[in-house]
């Protein structure tokens, strides 16, 4: 993982004290976070430079940007002349460390669609779990922002077309005659008494002879278009039609997001265009590099474990019988493992006796001490220690509803399971990374993100209009998530969110792959160019997935029988 500026800063201002030079400004340390090191990067790029600096009889020992941005440009070029000399450029580069960047819910970067300028514009957000109540508003305020920009860009509704739909405020209906359309946040204001809001205005709808299309569902508060006529006496809103708003293609919001800048503004997360380019131009030679994802590990089931055993092995003996036709590399570039890790709510507390909490805690923490241990003793070279295992997998933990964290049950985003449990597993295994849920993984340059929640459940119980006709319903549950361009498209008391962290469930622009991980049947679809799939449930059938992000392609893979294997 990536060290933040703050622990950059520090680390370089220490070493610049050893070498006995100052530094005047943040340009070193911004050096280190573009570049996405971690904080052992950081410690060994740190004296090679200051030697460097030595070396080249540097006599200004307070540095000022203009010379460190002079003398890292040197720093670089002597490194890749140095590393030509090594690496052939058609050879993959073994471990994909460095192109893997894991994104918690905190660490997303916040950007407001500014709809005067019409561009998305950065703003800080204090992350914290307590926040004014203001911010409850502009939760729903910068939800609805983010789809209306999508909207007015869309064929159907774009005003630099003669023939496009004109989009009325709910503030403007009074007096209107004919049909005319609004666009706003649906909530139910009783037992069947449903309202729209958008930023002007709240007005009642009827909804008793309205149609819907098959994209998607429309859910209690989420953003919908709906079409028909205003009654002034009874100042009621009659629709014919509700519909969702359309999904944009992942492209056409790359453009939108590129339009008057050298390259795409990053709203997945803090990465350098130098970077991305860098990482680009790796993919070719890396295109076999795939991902294991394994869902529902609850390894306080015997079971469980002992096929996960067997999924580690059946990765080492992949190693040692492959075939020409086999596609992929011989290690993973990653575990994702995503939660539930215990089969039944974590319990915190006991009505009765403390015994029972313990035993919950205790139990948990011994699971996590087992797997580390069947690591360390059976697949050694799965823990990066050293640079003979630099193409060791990087571990990644999501957790689960029943899973221990830090944030309430229910409430989103949900917080990495405790470090007081998951310490010991992370000294042990070094290559591994415990993140919020949901959290995202950039790949090289390919976005995926990754949620665990029974979305399909929630999506039946608070359901407005149902469908007429009989459909998917993971295919109207992807469609309807990439149309509200967010993982939580539910009024708040359905489904509690931190409001100062919300932007970290946007879906703003659609990523590569999102992996909705979910208790219903397993699935796998594509949705205006973005791969969604639900993995196979683990313990029901030992089956998983596996990915690779640079080809764009997914499987489900079932333990074999090694045994049968070996004597074929």
């Amino acid at each position: 993982m990536s060290a933040n500026k703050a622990i950059a800063s520090k680390l370089c201002v220490t070493a610049a004290k050893k070498y006995q030079f100052t530094l005047s400004n943040s340009a070193l340390p911004d050096y280190c976070v573009n570049k996405l090191m971690s904080k052992d990067e950081i410690n060994e790029f740190l004296p090679e430079f200051f030697k460097f600096l030595q070396d080249k009889n540097v006599k200004d020992k307070n540095l000022s940007g203009e010379l460190i941005e002079e003398k890292l440009k040197e720093f670089q070029s002597k490194r890749m002349d140095t590393s030509d000399d090594l690496v052939d450029d058609n050879t993959a580069v073994l471990g994909h460390r460095d192109a893997i960047q894991i994104i918690n819910a905190e660490d997303k970067p916040f950007y407001s669609y500014n709809m005067s300028r019409k561009v998305f514009e950065p703003e800080q957000r204090d992350t914290t779990f307590f926040s004014e109540v203001q911010q409850k508003v502009e939760v729903f305020r910068d939800r609805y922002k983010m789809i209306y920009q999508k909207v007015m860009r869309g064929k159907q509704f774009n005003p630099t077309d003669p023939n496009a739909i004109s989009l009325t405020s709910i503030d403007s209906l009074l007096g209107s005659r004919g049909s005319k359309y609004i666009m706003g946040l649906i909530t139910r204001k009783s037992a069947d008494i449903y309202q729209i809001e958008d930023l002007n205005g709240v007005t009642q709808v009827d909804i008793s002879e309205s149609t819907t299309n098959n994209r998607g569902t429309i859910l209690e508060g989420s953003f919908v278009i709906a079409s028909g006529v205003y009654d002034s006496v009874t100042k009621v809103f009659k629709a014919s039609a509700i519909v969702l708003p359309t999904c944009e293609d992942r492209d056409d919001s790359e453009r939108f997001l590129s339009v008057g800048r050298s390259s795409m503004l990053d709203m997945f997360g803090s990465s350098s265009p130098e970077k991305l380019k860098e990482l680009k131009n790796k993919e070719d030679i890396n295109k076999n590099a795939f991902i294991v994802v394994v869902s529902d590990v609850c390894l306080d089931k015997p079971l469980v474990f002992e096929k996960l055993a067997l999924l580690f092995e059946y990765i080492k003996w992949n190693q040692h019988n492959r075939t020409s036709e086999d596609s992929y590399e011989l290690m993973p570039a990653m575990f994702l493992f995503i939660g539930n890790f215990i089969s039944r709510p974590f319990q915190f507390y006991s009505s009765s006796s403390s015994s029972s909490t313990t035993s919950d805690r205790v139990l948990y923490q011994k699971n996590f001490e087992k797997l580390a241990k069947m690591i360390e003793e059976r697949f050694p070279n799965f823990i990066y220690n050293s640079k003979e295992n630099e193409n060791a997998p990087t571990f990644v933990f999501v957790p689960g509803p029943n899973d221990p964290t830090f944030s309430p049950n229910g409430v989103l985003p949900r917080s990495p399971i405790l470090d007081s449990i998951s310490r010991t597993f992370k000294s042990r295994i070094p290559n591994s990374f415990f993140a919020t849920n949901p959290c995202r993984i950039r790949f090289y340059t390919q976005e995926l993100v990754v949620f665990r929640q029974d979305l399909q459940q929630q999506m039946r119980r608070h359901t407005v209009i149902e469908h007429k006709e009989e459909t998917q319903i993971y295919q109207s549950m992807c469609e309807t998530v990439l149309a509200q361009s967010h993982l939580s498209p539910f009024a708040m008391h359905l489904q509690p969110v931190f409001w100062e962290q919300d932007h970290s469930l946007s879906l703003f622009p659609s990523p590569h792959s999102l992996i909705l991980a979910d208790r219903c049947q397993p699935f796998n679809t594509k949705v205006e160019g973005c791969t969604c799939f639900n993995p196979h449930s683990f313990p029901v059938d030992f089956s998983f997935e596996i990915i690779s992000p640079l080809s764009n392609q997914v499987e489900t893979h079932k333990l074999p029988d090694l045994a049968d294997q070996s004597k074929e």
